[in-house]
């Protein structure tokens, strides 16, 4: 190794290098850093000769084949199941995800099974695989009769899904279906499996022959297990002799085991690695150099693209749109084509054969004899340029597939002219080709088929000339008539439609307390009435009103019972005096079920799946069916009737509590499971598999095991005992675990085997009617002030939703996860009980346990970057907001945090969105946060997905707290300090820096903090005139000198963010105020931004944006508050968002203004409907329709009726 890299043959190791450096004198730091950047492009530069090194151990995006048997791994497991299925069905159907294998399981795993097995039952006499295609019956009607001889003949219908894609004769792809699904008969002497992707599974189902098949003998792929996914990485390249670094093999595991369809992208990324290897490893910084998992593929391509002349640009592009079939409802597939179909009439052969060569040979696409096709479908949307030409063209894609369809129909017909397009189909046509470029697409049948329409086209035209001008004068006439007398009434309409629609939004927001689902319903009904800006204001408030419906027991009388099932979607109401049970659907409002009680009997409990009741009579407890009445099981005669009894998840008894005895009584045999006597028993609780009971009896908290009834000594301290078992204390198990919570004047959870206290959570007031979500992720409790929802997190509970009460009484409390709601039946027992659904929103969204550093949304909101801190790096992924598009991963940066250190991110698009500034900085927090490392900062191009530059913003000394780039992105800007406080601007083309000092003596004093880095502490005007920071400064551009007349009025802040005409400079304070300055920053408003006046504390606007028309401002907290303003007005719009409650990040509005889009700490991504049309929607969603007639009579009698929802329900 030595003299390899004493003549430059070998990059040297770093402790050799570091040791020659140490002999010499010079600069370990630097020559480290040197030897880092001398790594990173040895990575990044292919073997020399790569293609000569024999075939790649992994496949790339191309399927495996028979012959590629002995390299696939990772599908065992599914390849016997698939056999097993064989073993009883003809006919079966492998369904799985694009990506997920399904061709390659076929074809390298089934297929050499079968060719190999000694099964008799599963030997064939013949294996025959085909893909649909165009005319499936026509091409393939040969083989699907048996072959001859013994045995079955085995149809491997691979891609099952182009009889819907590439098939438009349905009468022929019915036919098709038939004969393959007569396999499933005994005497056929076939036997045929199908592979289809999933998304067509609905289409599959519309064809009544294939119904049984999927039901009966359907194989579905799911995802590899992380042992599975370990195998496809390291077994392929141990048969080669090659090593796989533990740390990229554990990386992308980590990575594709999230990943939908991921096996692809996997296989080219490994791909790409191995020709990046070194010697004999495939190494994390040729992993990266490779792009990434989701980079991989867009940079493959892009490198082939930037290669090619401009005119096999322009060949690739038309051939690889022809490969697609662009989906209309479905997802966009792989068309594959015969190579004539390819050669339009103004085609350079030899010059797409060259192109056709190029994007073979990078593995984009495959080359069967005269066939071309897709590598995978995965490169619709893995590679960026690919997915916006097929958006770009996606109707013109859509017309010549039709127009492929119809030309072939007409040359079949023998040129019938009946078969021609005419009229509107003929005019899409022609402004689609009409030009020389786009008949230059078409083969000579379609041309000649577009140049038969057009001649027929003019022998109508002169026919049609003379009536059309008599119609013409007809119909000018009719509509003078008719706009005369619509001119008439539309005045007086439109008076009566605005005033019914502020009417309705005064209403809405005076009622969303008492009858909040009506209130929703009001909200929509304004805006679809006529939209008004009262309206508006009333449907945003409606969308982020937290009450969600009120529903009061039906009939109520004094001593009705009242029980809600365990998730609050039932309701139980039982009269004594009318000696009847009936339940209610909470959400529908309807009655579900009931029936008599017997002389005396009494509702007991109801089972936490809401199915059975517990009924208390004569007999003693017994069961009975929640809707028919019907009795269940033997009665049981427990010793403590009279007591307080509730009903377990394992169908046990608890009696006692508060009384002298606890009994457990197993309802399904009939028998006593526990009993505990004592003076004084209060507080019981069974977890949630009736293993364990406790109990306070008198002052001594107790834990029993049930089964062998043994009493468990883990938690027997006096101290523990008085402070739980005292009057007003609870005990609660947690589900799914063996942790009993107590509830006192704080919250405790313990570990009743080990007796150790794992969490501990502080409150404030006494907690009553506390309750578990079903899977144990949240717990909600009400005092007298509010209702409050904790997630659970590792050491404790996180309050993550918190609604306040104006007095209402909290009985019973009830989390429905799947619906998103909290239910609670407010009121005594009796005639005024009530059950109230509020709404959580994205309180119970799935969180990351990572927290985000940092994050930041491009400007025009289609892009958004996060920062997370893993493993010692901080890792780096842009990701699309909306559908359509792949997420790409960054080089990730260096960035180890301790007790003593910290790691903050900085994050900046620029104006235009095509680069972003990103890097991290290790901070000594015992220091001043000094930086621990060198800090650094890339530039990454967006459009382009690669690193355009990299600066070094400080060695030591404080960190730059923040960074921007210009509008176009050739500049970026940090503010240092250290020696003295400056502006640094440097040129990204050219790499040089330029240092401006803050003031120009040194007498002065920063104001401010100006320690901690992070995203939104600068803001540069659209402009780029100027450069505005959080610590009351304003530099003019591009001089970067102080602007004198801008700085005396600036506050310090927390966020900043300029409108889209750069008009308004509005800066978020500590106190989640908002200061709002003109152009010239003169302070002209103040808003209250997320500062409600409610709590004693404040929360600090963390993140502003303006939306598109600079009409909206968006205002997020450091605890989760996301409130939108109207810029003219300065009056919010609605109420908070219902966000996920954990730190804002970033904010920003979509694209269209239609939504706004938030980051935050442990969620992402979340987006809002704030469009009145679908924020209409949305709140007719909830609601569960709009008005119905007789409400609408109600409210607004003097307008016709109209469904306001009915698209929604």
């Amino acid at each position: 190794m030595l003299s390899q890299a004493a003549v430059g043959e070998k990059l040297p190791s770093l402790p050799v290098l570091l040791a020659y450096v140490t002999a010499c004198g010079a600069d370990t730091t630097s020559w480290e850093r040197r030897w880092a950047e001398a790594a990173r492009a040895d990575a990044e530069r292919l073997p020399p000769d790569s293609d000569e090194e024999g075939q790649a151990p992994y496949q790339g995006l191309t399927r495996f084949e028979t012959a590629d048997h002995e390299r696939f791994f990772g599908r065992d497991r599914l390849v016997e199941d698939l056999r097993d299925v064989l073993r009883t069905r003809r006919c079966v159907a492998l369904v799985g995800p694009s990506g997920s294998g399904k061709s390659s399981l076929l074809r390298a795993g089934l297929i050499p099974l079968l060719q190999r097995t000694a099964d008799p039952l599963l030997r064939p006499a013949a294996l025959r695989v085909l893909t649909p295609g165009e005319q499936p019956l026509r091409t393939h009607g040969d083989v699907l009769a048996p072959a001859p001889g013994n045995g079955d003949t085995w149809l491997v219908v691979d891609q099952f899904e182009e009889v819907f894609t590439l098939c438009r004769d349905s009468g022929e792809r019915a036919a098709f279906i038939d004969l393959l699904v007569s396999a499933d008969t005994a005497d056929s002497r076939l036997r045929v499996v199908l592979g289809t992707r999933a998304d067509f599974y609905g289409r599959c189902l519309q064809h009544p022959e294939l119904v049984p098949v999927l039901r009966r003998a359907s194989v579905p792929i799911g995802p590899m297990s992380p042992q599975e996914l370990r195998e496809t990485v390291v077994k392929p390249a141990a048969a080669r002799g090659l090593i796989v670094e533990r740390a990229l093999t554990a990386r992308l595991v980590e990575e594709a085991i999230d990943e939908p369809g991921g096996l692809p992208l996997l296989s080219h990324v490994l791909v790409e690695t191995w020709r990046r290897r070194r010697g004999r490893t495939l190494t994390m910084g040729a992993y990266e150099a490779a792009g990434g998992l989701h980079g991989a593929i867009a940079q493959t391509a892009e490198q082939l693209y930037a290669t090619l002349s401009s005119d096999q640009r322009v060949a690739a592009r038309r051939i690889l749109l022809r490969l697609i079939t662009p989906g209309q409802g479905a997802p966009d597939t792989r068309c594959p084509v015969n190579r004539s179909a390819l050669e339009g009439p103004t085609a350079n052969g030899d010059e797409m054969n060259t192109v056709l060569d190029r994007l073979a040979r990078a593995r984009l696409i495959t080359l069967d004899q005269d066939t071309v096709d897709l590598a995978h479908e995965a490169l619709i949307t893995a590679w960026p340029r690919l997915r916006g030409w097929l958006d770009e063209d996606r109707e013109r894609l859509l017309l010549h597939g039709r127009l492929r369809q119809d030309a072939q129909l007409w040359q079949e017909l023998g040129n019938d002219s009946g078969s021609l397009y005419r009229g509107a189909r003929l005019t899409e046509a022609e402004e689609a080709f009409g030009s020389e470029t786009a008949r230059g697409e078409l083969t000579s049948v379609e041309a000649e088929f577009m140049a038969a329409g057009r001649a027929a086209h003019a022998r109508d035209r002169r026919r049609r000339r003379s009536s059309a001008a008599v119609v013409s004068v007809l119909v000018v006439l009719s509509l003078m008539v008719g706009v005369v007398a619509w001119q008439q009434n539309r005045e007086g309409d439109q008076r009566r439609a605005e005033a019914a629609s502020r009417r309705l939004a005064s209403l809405a927001e005076n009622m969303r307390a008492t009858d909040p689902r009506t209130a929703m319903r009001l909200s929509a009904a304004a805006w679809r009435v006529r939209p008004t800006d009262e309206a508006r204001a009333a449907l945003l408030g409606a969308t982020a009103q937290r009450e969600q419906d009120a529903f009061a027991v039906p009939g109520g009388r004094d001593d009705n019972q009242v029980e809600l099932s365990q998730d609050g979607r039932t309701m139980i109401a039982a009269s004594e005096a009318d000696r009847r049970v009936e339940s209610w659907d909470v959400a529908s409002h309807r009655r579900t079920g009931g029936f008599r009680l017997s002389e005396g009997e009494m509702l007991g409990g109801l089972t936490p799946d809401g199915r059975r009741l517990l009924m208390q009579g004569e007999y003693g407890l017994r069961m009975r069916d929640r809707v028919s009445g019907e009795l269940i099981g033997a009665a049981v005669n427990p010793r403590s009737v009279g007591g307080v009894f509730s009903l377990t998840p394992g169908g046990h008894l608890v009696l006692g509590e508060s009384s002298t005895s606890a009994e457990q009584w197993d309802l399904r045999r009939g028998r006593m499971a526990f009993r505990h006597e004592s003076d004084d028993i209060r507080s019981v609780a069974v977890s949630g598999d009736d293993h364990y009971l406790a109990l306070c009896d008198g002052r001594s908290l107790q834990v029993w095991d049930v089964g062998p009834r043994r009493r468990l000594h883990t938690l027997q301290a006096a101290a523990l005992s008085r402070a739980v078992c005292r009057a007003g204390s609870q005990l609660r198990f947690v589900p799914g675990s063996d942790r009993l919570l107590l509830v006192g004047e704080d919250i405790r959870g313990y570990d009743v085997v080990t007796g150790d206290k794992v969490f501990e959570v502080e409150y404030e007031g006494t907690l009553n009617g506390i309750e578990f979500s079903s899977d144990g992720r949240f717990v909600v409790a009400a005092d007298s002030e509010a209702i409050t929802l904790w997630r659970a997190q590792a050491n404790g509970y996180e309050i993550v939703y918190r609604y306040r009460l104006s007095g209402e009484t909290v009985d019973v409390l009830r989390i429905d996860l799947e619906q998103r709601v909290v239910r609670y039946l407010e009121g005594d027992h009796g005639a005024n009980v009530a059950v109230r659904t509020l709404f959580l929103g994205d309180a119970v969204a799935s969180q990351k346990r990572a927290p985000a550093l940092g994050a930041a949304f491009s400007p025009d909101g289609r892009r958004l970057v996060t920062a997370r801190e893993n493993g010692g790096r901080v890792r780096f992924e842009v990701r699309p907001t909306a559908g359509g598009g792949r997420r790409v991963t960054l080089p990730s940066v260096d960035c180890k945090s301790g007790k003593t250190s910290s790691c903050w991110a900085s994050l900046a698009f620029s104006g235009n969105g095509r680069k972003l500034a990103y890097g991290a900085a290790a901070l000594d927090t015992e220091n001043e946060h000094h930086l621990l490392y060198p800090q650094r900062i890339k530039v990454w191009d967006v459009r382009e997905n690669h690193e355009s530059a990299e600066f070094e913003l400080g060695a030591k000394g404080r960190s730059a707290p923040s960074v921007a780039l210009n509008p176009d992105g050739t500049s970026l800007l940090a503010l240092h300090q250290e020696p003295t406080p400056a502006l640094v601007r440097w040129d990204i083309r050219k790499g040089t820096k330029t240092v401006r000092p803050v003031w120009d003596t040194d007498t002065q004093v920063w104001g401010g903090t100006f320690t901690r880095p992070g995203s939104g502490a600068m803001a540069v005007r659209p402009d780029g005139r100027r450069l505005a920071t959080t610590f009351g400064t304003i530099f003019t551009l591009p001089s970067g000198r102080l602007a004198e007349d801008a700085t005396a009025s600036l506050t310090n802040g927390t966020a900043l963010a300029y409108s889209p005409d750069g008009e308004r400079l509005t800066v978020g304070e500590d106190t989640g105020r908002v200061a709002l300055y003109d152009g010239d920053a003169r302070r002209v408003a103040s808003l209250a931004g997320t500062f409600s006046g409610l709590d004693s504390g404040s929360e600090s606007a963390d993140a502003l944006t303006y939306s598109h028309d600079g009409k909206t401002l968006a205002v997020g907290g450091d605890e989760g508050t996301v409130r939108l303003w109207d810029t003219a007005s300065g009056r919010p719009l609605g109420g908070p968002l219902p966000t996920a409650n954990n730190a804002v990040t970033a904010v920003a509005f979509s694209e269209d203004d239609r939504n706004v889009l938030v980051a935050g700490e442990h969620v992402p991504l979340s987006s809002y409907a704030i469009d009145p049309d679908r924020a209409a929607d949305t709140v007719c969603e909830r609601a569960r329709g709009g008005l119905s007639r007789s409400r609408w009579e109600t409210y607004i009698p003097d307008l016709p009726y109209r469904d306001i929802c009915r698209n929604t329900q």
